[in-house]
C-alpha cells in the first residue's frame, strides 16, 4: 500500500502573496492576445508549502479567476490542474467570485464539475470531483448563509448530502474536503456558540445539523478523532480584525471527511501557512 498526501486551502484568490515571489504582484498582461505564462514560485507561500509537505494533490477553494487566468499558470509539480471557474452573472459575481481548483500530481479517471444533485445548475465553481482508482477526491466551497440563508440550507445542504450519499454507494472511498462555512462543535470555535436566536452565518443549529448528516451516511471528521479535545484549533480568522490571528481568535471551518475504512495516518491544520484569511489542512491517507 501507499499513502497519499492532500492538502486543502481556501487561498481567498490566486494572488502575489500565494503563488508569486515575495515582493512581486501578479499581472495578468496580455502578450499578442494571450495571458503571459504564470509560473509559481518556490518562495511563495504555496511553494514552501509544497517544498515541505509535498503533497500528491492540493485542493483549492475561491480560486476567484477565470480561466484563462488559471491556464496560463505553469506548475511542474502538479501536471493536472483543474479549474471550475465562476460564470455567475449577477452584481459581485463572474470570474472574480468563488470558483475552485484541484491540482494533481496523477491522472484522475474521471474529472466531474458541479453537483450533479443540485435542482438549479450553480454557476458559482463550488465543487469538483476527480475519481482515482480507489477514491473520490470532492472539493467544496461552501456558500456562506449570511448571503442567502435559504438557499444554503433549503437547497445546498440536501443536494451535497446526497451527491456524497450516492458517491458511498458505489462502494469507492470519499475525501470530502474543503470551505464548509460551518463551526461543527464548540470546540471550532473561539467564543462558543450564541443561543439559537442569535442568527450568525456558520453558526446556525440548521447548519451543524447538516453537517452532522455527513457523519450519519458515513463519513468522519479524522482531525477530531486524533484531537478530541482541542479547542484552538482554527483555519479562519476574521480579516477585519487583524490582531485575531495573532492571538488565535478562530474559527474551524475547513474540514477533510471521509470514509470509514480509510486509514489516516495523519491530519494537521497548518496554521503557519499565510497568506489567506483562512490556513491550509492537510490529511495523509494510506490508498
Amino acid at each position: 500500500m501507499s499513502t497519499t498526501t492532500i492538502i486543502s486551502w481556501n487561498i481567498n484568490g490566486i494572488r502575489s502573496n500565494i503563488l508569486t515571489e515575495p515582493g512581486c504582484k501578479y499581472s495578468a498582461r496580455r502578450a499578442k492576445g494571450e495571458l503571459l505564462p504564470f509560473h509559481t514560485h518556490p518562495s511563495s507561500n504555496f511553494g514552501q508549502m509544497v517544498e515541505k509537505h509535498k503533497p500528491d494533490i492540493v485542493c483549492m477553494q475561491e480560486t476567484r479567476c477565470d480561466l484563462a487566468v488559471a491556464n496560463s499558470i505553469v506548475d511542474d509539480y502538479f501536471p493536472f490542474r483543474y479549474f471550475h471557474q465562476s460564470t455567475g452573472k449577477g452584481r459581485g459575481r463572474g470570474s472574480g467570485y468563488a470558483g475552485t481548483a484541484i491540482w494533481a500530481r496523477n491522472k484522475p479517471i474521471n474529472v466531474t464539475m458541479g453537483l450533479p444533485t443540485l435542482a438549479v445548475p450553480n454557476e458559482a465553481g463550488r465543487i469538483i470531483t476527480l475519481e482515482f482508482d480507489s477514491f473520490y477526491v470532492i472539493t467544496v466551497y461552501t456558500p456562506n448563509s449570511g448571503t442567502n440563508e435559504d438557499y444554503r440550507i433549503g437547497e445546498w445542504d440536501p443536494a451535497i448530502k446526497q451527491y456524497l450519499h450516492n458517491l458511498i454507494q458505489t462502494g469507492k472511498n470519499i475525501v470530502f474536503t474543503g470551505d464548509m462555512n460551518v463551526c461543527h462543535h464548540e470546540l471550532d470555535i473561539f467564543s462558543g456558540f450564541p443561543p439559537d436566536s442569535i442568527r450568525i452565518a456558520g453558526l446556525l443549529p440548521e447548519e451543524r445539523s447538516a453537517f452532522n448528516q455527513y457523519i450519519e451516511i458515513g463519513l468522519r471528521d479524522p482531525y477530531r478523532e486524533l484531537y478530541p479535545d482541542e479547542d484552538e484549533a482554527f483555519t479562519w480568522w476574521n480579516p477585519r480584525i487583524k490582531k485575531f490571528r495573532e492571538v488565535n481568535k478562530g474559527w474551524r471551518i475547513d474540514y477533510t471527511l471521509v470514509s470509514k475504512n480509510i486509514k489516516v495516518h495523519d491530519s494537521q491544520i497548518l496554521t503557519n501557512v499565510f497568506g489567506s484569511d483562512h490556513c491550509p489542512i492537510l490529511l495523509k491517507i494510506e490508498t
